[in-house]
């Protein structure tokens, strides 16, 4: 998994797959997946950081909300270029539009990962991302809420029970010091008289 973290807030994961879309609110993202049919491995090397802000005045705005989502995208190099390493030089990409970040519908084919063992072919792994702002009406006070809620993943009667469950041991615990003190204090009062 990868852990980022944006004004002290851990990354939302968007798993988006043609079937449905996920958002998930526990801390970091896959690394990758592997195709459950064809058993291949595929690395995530596209990421859209959406940044969702809350204005408080026009110059001023606040982090309130930090999600990420991943893609596998076979990058290809215009008019099929090739890169020597040069960072002054870098061939623009056919699969990545500088006019709107990068969605599903516009990957043609995802990075595939090749073992060590099953071929000597060596290649090279290009990583992207897209940073989109969106505002929020999310307060600044109020932006853990999501993460602390797990997304309602845990049901609102797990709390009362844990609630009620701590309850219930603090007045055993307390009934059993409280007997315990009152056979000392009856004994002691026995033996002095």
């Amino acid at each position: 998994h990868h852990n980022w973290i944006i004004d002290n807030l851990p990354a939302a994961s968007v798993i988006d797959t043609e079937e449905y879309i996920t958002t998930s609110y526990s801390r970091g993202f896959p690394v990758g997946y592997m195709h459950e049919v064809k058993k291949e491995h595929f690395i995530y090397n596209h990421v859209n950081i959406v940044v969702k802000y809350h204005e408080l005045s026009p110059d001023e705005n606040r982090v309130v909300g930090f999600y990420v989502e991943p893609f596998s995208v076979e990058h290809k190099f215009s008019a099929g270029s090739k890169w020597d390493g040069d960072l002054d030089l870098v061939p623009p990409l056919d699969t990545c539009d500088k006019s709107k970040p990068m969605d599903l519908e516009s990957i043609k084919t995802e990075q595939k990962l090749i073992s060590s063992s099953s071929s000597s072919k060596k290649g090279q792994i290009i990583f992207t991302y897209d940073v989109i702002w969106q505002p929020s009406e999310v307060h600044w006070a109020s932006r853990w809420d999501i993460y602390l809620s797990m997304d309602n993943a845990i049901p609102d009667k797990v709390h009362w029970f844990s609630i009620v469950n701590s309850l219930l041991i603090v007045l055993f615990l307390t009934g059993m010091v409280g007997m315990i003190l009152v056979r000392n204090l009856h004994r002691d009062i026995t033996r002095y008289n």
